[in-house]
């Protein structure tokens, strides 16, 4: 049975009715956030698009309609389902060890990869204050307060991401750092009003494996509509001018993008549709957090105070593995969950709380940003030590296997042995 069968399941049973309790809370909060957005959608957003074409009018009446339904069913969720939900629990230790060894293709235990989270937090955080001495702050944490007070107009966000874009883009192609594939395109665009509360800060949406236009969006959230003052500057910090190119380095080049209108355009049709509709999270992401690193190391991102946001947001991958293993074995709560990346990633409450939603709905995903990257630099070693070739190259077979596990790409290319899935389910 599919992981996400067996904790429907699981949560379902008689014996484990504070489960379903507990996990509708976070579905309920999410859901409710979601219906919200769907009616701006299915609104004034769809009235909006048919007065565009020449159909005003046409649409008013199932629009009104679909408002109608989503009001409702948004009413429901508020006020018959949210007062009944109680407390929050995880998927379990069966559901965990589902996702590691069957999507992840990793065959270490829950726990030590929750002690290697906790190993990246002390490093990195020692790393900050280093930074943070050597630019004359007292500590990290007013190093980091001053990169955040800086940022681009909030009216001018998207096209400071733009730029930060088309910058990151032209670095990789001068220094050789990866291909390009023929007919990729990338559009920077403000996150549509139905998907801002799941999206806090920029994301990215790939186009289809068998889209003749590989055009993919890169989406940036802006600041809620009627914000001011200082709950404007809050929301505001989480896009520091220092983190713009960090940003765009993971969401499009070499990140997200470039990976996956790759893996598009991938030999074979295993590899172009592996990733497809929920694996190769290990892949996709561990691949852009590397990236992250790797154009760090190229001197893209190498100002000190980039490079100070950029160990923050990996204080914030390392908080990511600890909380997703944690709460999922029911070692840790959902407040607990949010005050820890709140206080370590030095994020506003809001967005830390929509985080931590995401990591109780998904399983596993939380952690294969920190734990994807590793795995990447151990292939890439032990590719360097097989073959001996450039970084370009290196780079370009890698993306050529698609959004496979890393330990099955490596024993694909031979320099890897056959993980432990593949052996069982052989």
């Amino acid at each position: 049975m599919e992981f996400r069968e067996r904790f429907a399941v699981r949560c379902m049973s008689e014996e484990d009715s504070h489960c379903a309790k507990s996990m509708v809370a976070t579905a309920v909060e999410a859901g409710i956030d979601y219906a919200g957005g769907l009616v701006d959608l299915v609104g004034p957003t769809a009235r909006a698009f048919a007065r565009a074409v020449g159909r005003g009018g046409e649409v008013d009446a199932p629009s009104a309609a679909a408002v109608e339904a989503l009001e409702g069913f948004r009413d429901h969720l508020r006020d018959v389902l949210a007062p009944t939900a109680v407390g929050e629990c995880g998927a379990g230790a069966d559901v965990l060890a589902d996702v590691l060894r069957w999507e992840h293709c990793l065959d270490e235990p829950p726990e030590d990869l929750a002690a290697y989270g906790r190993e990246v937090l002390e490093e990195t955080r020692a790393a900050m204050e280093q930074l943070a001495a050597a630019a004359g702050f007292a500590d990290a944490a007013a190093a980091v307060a001053a990169a955040q007070a800086s940022t681009p107009a909030p009216g001018e966000l998207v096209a400071a991401y733009a730029r930060a874009v088309g910058e990151a883009r032209d670095y990789v192609v001068a220094h050789d750092i990866a291909g390009m594939p023929e007919g990729e395109e990338l559009e920077v665009l403000a996150t549509p009003a139905f998907l801002r509360s799941l999206l806090p800060f920029a994301a990215y949406d790939p186009p289809g494996p068998f889209a003749e236009r590989q055009l993919g969006f890169y989406y940036v959230t802006p600041p809620p509509d009627g914000l001011d003052g200082e709950d404007l500057a809050d929301v505001m910090r989480g896009h520091a001018l220092t983190s713009l190119r960090t940003t765009g380095v993971h969401e499009a080049y070499p990140g997200h993008h470039l990976q996956l209108v790759s893996a598009n355009r991938a030999p074979t049709l295993a590899r172009r549709v592996a990733g497809l509709p929920d694996g190769g999270n290990i892949l996709v992401e561990g691949w852009a957090f590397y990236c992250e690193e790797l154009m760090d190391r190229e001197g893209f991102l190498g100002d000190p105070a980039v490079r100070l946001m950029r160990l923050n947001d990996q204080i914030w991958r390392a908080c990511r593995v600890v909380i997703d293993v944690e709460l999922h074995l029911g070692r840790m709560g959902l407040e607990q969950a949010i005050d820890l990346l709140a206080r370590e990633a030095r994020m506003n409450r809001r967005e830390a709380e929509l985080e931590c939603r995401r990591y109780a709905e998904e399983p596993g995903q939380a952690m294969s940003y920190l734990l994807g990257k590793r795995e990447v630099l151990r292939l890439a070693d032990a590719w360097s030590a097989a073959r001996g070739g450039t970084l370009r190259a290196f780079h370009d077979e890698l993306l050529a296997w698609g959004s496979l596990p890393p330990a099955v790409i490596a024993w694909g290319m031979g320099i890897g042995p056959r993980p432990a899935a593949a052996r069982l389910s052989s």
